[in-house]
């Protein structure tokens, strides 16, 4: 909730390909787990998250519980500055990932990725 510029452009590019897919898009689940748990509450991003889609859900855990998910799909996350403090930052992979109906992992969106690719890609793992 406090990335400057990546996360907050990926979640407009999800709500923009879910609003493009239209009725469509009732068969999809959008995620934001966050690699920042010190400050990302789940009070945190049930005030955050909603702000680009309603639909989407905001996750987080213990730091372990989160290392050990970031390990699984290759995320990297470092905190950069003071880390005891909340003035710190937390460069992190940029991308995500589309997983089909039967919760099988199929796509990386690399970031920056155009929306309507994005709602393609959707489209067809809802079919």
């Amino acid at each position: 909730t406090h990335c400057p510029d990546v996360c907050p452009t990926t979640m407009l590019e999800y709500a923009q390909a879910g609003k493009l897919l239209g009725d469509k898009a009732k068969g999809l689940q959008v995620l934001f787990i966050s690699v920042d748990p010190q400050r990302d509450t789940p009070a945190v991003l049930a005030a955050y998250v909603p702000h680009f889609s309603p639909d989407f859900v905001g996750l987080t855990g213990t730091q372990a519980e989160i290392d050990k998910v970031a390990g699984h799909y290759k995320v990297i996350a470092q905190k950069q500055g003071v880390p005891d403090s909340k003035s710190y930052t937390v460069d992190h992979s940029a991308g995500s990932y589309l997983f089909d109906t039967a919760g099988k992992l199929r796509v990386y969106v690399p970031y920056g990725t155009p929306a309507a690719d994005i709602a393609h890609d959707l489209q067809q793992l809802l079919r």
